[in-house]
């Protein structure tokens, strides 16, 4: 079964960012280091500056700015 990057399309290897720990990404290298804005977290970096993460499942932050998610909820 041949597999491809879920956003670019490109043809996974063996080595790729495809499994990690519990989660399947099926993203490339490309697109994990660099996700479109539409992919990447919501959250703010101490610098003031947009997190470049890519979200994490099906939330809106990253595993680092999870937390934002839970005080917007509430």
């Amino acid at each position: 079964m041949i597999k491809n990057c879920r956003i670019c399309g490109v043809k996974l290897g063996r080595r790729n960012h495809t499994a990690r720990k519990n989660t399947t990404t099926n993203l490339c290298f490309s697109c994990i280091r660099h996700p479109p804005i539409e992919e990447q977290c919501m959250g703010i970096t101490y610098k003031g500056e947009k997190c470049k993460i890519i979200k994490y499942r099906d939330s809106n932050y990253c595993k680092i700015h999870k937390y934002m998610e839970r005080s917007e909820n509430a």
